[in-house]
C-alpha cells in the first residue's frame, strides 16, 4: 500500500533477489540451502511472536492490532501470511527429517498468536488437501472422497445454519459487528466501486490509486 511504500522500487529488488535464487537453486544442493534458509529465517519471527503474546516485549514499537502478535512484520495479517508460506515447506522437510519439526510447531503457534483467522482457514485447507493427496491411493479413493464430501457438508451447514455454529466459529464468522462487519463494508465498498468503473475494471486500480478512488464507496 502507498503508506507502506512498497511500489515499483521493491518489486524490481525482489526481482534481483528471484535471479539470484534461480541461479543459486540450480542444483539439489542449493534448493536445500534455499528451503534451509527460508524455514532458518522464520525461526526468530516466530520466536518473537510469541513473546509478544506473553507480554514480555523487550521493545514496545507495534502493537497495530492489541491482543495480536505482528512480531518483526509489524502486522498480524502480514505475518500470518508470511507463516502461512512457510510452514508447509517446514512440514515437507520435517517429514523427511524429524529435528524440523520443532521449528514446526513453532511456526503454527506463531500464526495461532496472529489470531488471523484467513490464513488459519487455509492452513486447515491446505493440510486436507495434502492429506488426500498423499492417501490417495485405489484402495482409499472412496474413504478419502467420503471424508472430503463429509467435510465439505459440515462447512456448508456452519456457514448457512447459524444455530449449529459452536461459539467460538460464530465470533469469528459474525458479520454485523467487529472486523467481520467490517470487511462486509469494503467489500460492498469495492463492489459499488467496480460497477462504476467503466472500462477503467478490466486494468483495475494500483495501491497508490484507491485513497483517492475508494473513499466516496465506502
Amino acid at each position: 500500500a502507498y503508506y507502506r511504500a512498497f511500489g515499483l522500487s521493491s518489486w524490481l529488488a525482489l526481482v534481483v533477489i528471484f535471479v539470484a535464487l534461480c541461479d543459486v537453486a540450480r542444483t539439489p544442493g542449493g534448493r536445500d540451502r534455499v528451503i534451509a534458509a527460508l524455514i532458518v529465517g522464520s525461526i526468530w519471527p516466530s520466536l518473537y511472536a510469541l513473546l509478544q503474546t506473553a507480554g514480555i516485549d523487550p521493545v514496545e514499537w507495534t502493537n497495530t492490532i492489541p491482543g495480536r502478535a505482528g512480531s518483526t512484520a509489524g502486522n498480524p495479517l502480514l505475518l500470518a501470511g508470511y507463516l502461512i508460506v512457510v510452514i508447509p515447506v517446514t512440514a515437507a522437510r520435517a517429514w523427511r527429517t524429524h529435528p524440523w519439526a520443532l521449528v514446526l510447531v513453532l511456526q503454527v503457534a506463531a500464526l495461532v498468536a496472529t489470531g488471523s483467522r484467513g490464513p488459519v482457514l487455509a492452513l486447515g485447507v491446505g493440510a486436507a488437501v495434502a492429506a488426500a493427496a498423499f492417501l490417495w491411493q485405489p484402495p482409499r479413493k472412496r474413504a478419502i472422497a467420503g471424508i472430503l464430501l463429509t467435510s465439505v457438508a459440515v462447512a456448508a451447514l456452519l456457514a448457512f445454519v447459524p444455530a449449529t455454529r459452536p461459539a467460538f466459529v460464530a465470533e469469528r464468522i459474525d458479520t454485523t459487528a467487529g472486523s467481520g462487519r467490517v470487511r462486509v463494508l469494503i467489500w460492498n465498498g469495492i463492489r459499488d466501486l467496480l460497477r462504476e468503473s467503466g472500462s477503467r475494471v478490466w486494468i483495475g486500480y494500483g495501491p497508490e490509486n484507491l485513497r483517492r478512488v475508494f473513499p466516496p464507496y465506502y
